[in-house]
């Protein structure tokens, strides 16, 4: 039997009942994998962790350069994206029509695959389970390393190489500590190689990437101006699906970005204008796009 008593609410975004009941009243609209004929996108879900069925993903890749590239088993793999959605850790999911119009158009405009995780939600599930079931899609996407791992896209066309974390909202919270904590595993690690020696604290600050373009309306400059050739990923995640909802294409917004592999291309350069940080790291994003 449920109760109609309000122990929390939280209009317009969500209310919970005293019997431990939550209702969304936003964001609960979703729409099913699909090919997207605007941008050449396929997508499809895919379970993550058989401990935890609530944790899966929505798979995205650019037809053109992948299943329908003339190249065939000589084509080359693609950066892979793995994206993780905002709403307040309570709102949203990849399954959005926002998230999905604006993960077909990012990985259409990169010419990258993308992952956008399906994590679990606050208040059902508070935190730190966002962060946790981020985990463990980061080290589901890094089982795919040998080109034999669970899912047939990732293992064909992904270059794990090349793998960057990104966000909006909650989403750009969650990427900025999934590269702490991969700052932490790696240091932990390189510290075991070299027989327990201190880990060097400049691996934090190569391994995360905080990039905020816009702040109160007003561009800034990041602190590390982008690689050559980077351009189409730097444009695509620019935007925030939040300004748009309708569309799920936007311009401007404060976005987190890490690179996890290829740490030259992360240096600290210095620069950006007097409003930013010093120091502030943004990390050089390579994109395949030809």
């Amino acid at each position: 039997m449920t109760s109609s008593e309000i122990a929390h609410d939280f209009s317009p975004h969500l209310r919970v009942y005293k019997d431990g009941r939550v209702e969304r009243l936003e964001g609960t609209a979703t729409v099913p994998p699909s090919y997207d004929r605007d941008t050449g996108v396929l997508s499809k879900d895919v379970a993550i962790s058989a401990s935890t069925p609530s944790l899966s993903a929505r798979v995205y890749i650019p037809t053109a350069t992948t299943i329908n590239h003339r190249s065939g088993a000589n084509r080359r793999k693609l950066p892979l994206l793995v994206y993780f959605h905002g709403g307040a850790f309570c709102l949203e999911s990849p399954f959005s029509p926002m998230y999905h119009n604006y993960l077909n158009s990012l990985a259409s405009e990169a010419d990258a695959v993308a992952v956008s995780v399906h994590y679990r939600r606050a208040p059902e599930h508070p935190l730190p389970a966002a962060y946790d079931d981020s985990w463990i899609a980061l080290e589901w996407v890094s089982s795919h390393s040998g080109g034999d791992g669970p899912d047939k896209w990732l293992s064909a066309y992904a270059d794990l190489r090349k793998v960057y974390v990104a966000g909006d909202s909650a989403g750009g919270n969650i990427a900025h500590h999934m590269g702490l904590r991969f700052a932490i595993f790696h240091g932990q690690r390189t510290a075991r190689r070299r027989e327990n020696r201190p880990c060097d604290p400049v691996l934090a600050r190569r391994a995360v990437a905080l990039g905020v373009p816009v702040s109160h309306g007003r561009v800034r400059r990041p602190a590390n101006q982008p690689g050559e050739g980077s351009e189409a990923l730097e444009h695509g995640l620019r935007s925030s699906p939040h300004l748009h909802r309708g569309e799920g294409r936007a311009e401007g917004a404060r976005v987190a970005l890490s690179g996890l592999a290829g740490e030259e291309r992360m240096g600290r350069k210095g620069g950006g204008d007097g409003g930013e940080r010093r120091g502030s790291p943004v990390s050089s994003v390579q994109s395949n796009k030809r």
